[in-house]
């Protein structure tokens, strides 16, 4: 029977984890890698709080605003296609709108384009 790998560009890259604990108005999930893009294939994050969170490359909008409310939470689940890639030199951060706690981890890959 054939099989097939969930990792990313079907190779056995490990993807590192960057726990995220933090209620500033712009959360740095992952923080850029000199001359290397950012991909991000999966993540988990609870709002402790209402606010609006925006997805980042570096300082630019990659997605409209999500409404959280407290307890609430985005996962994106690993399908081995990365779900945001950054640019070269660039973070993948959150605005969080109510500087409440964002809480979870992010799992990435950072590589030369």
């Amino acid at each position: 029977m054939a099989g097939f790998n969930l990792s990313p560009n079907n190779d056995s890259s490990v993807l590192a984890v960057s726990v995220v604990n933090s209620s500033s108005s712009t959360v740095t999930a992952t923080a850029a890698v000199p001359n290397q893009i950012i991909r991000i294939y999966k993540l988990f994050l609870v709002s402790g709080g209402t606010s609006n969170w925006t997805f980042l490359n570096g300082s630019t909008a990659i997605s409209g605003a999500i409404p959280m409310v407290v307890n609430g939470s985005v996962t994106l689940d690993m399908d081995g296609t990365p779900w945001f890639t950054t640019s070269v030199n660039a973070a993948f951060a959150i605005t969080n709108s109510g500087s409440t706690s964002i809480n979870g981890c992010v799992y990435y890959t950072a590589a030369n384009f």
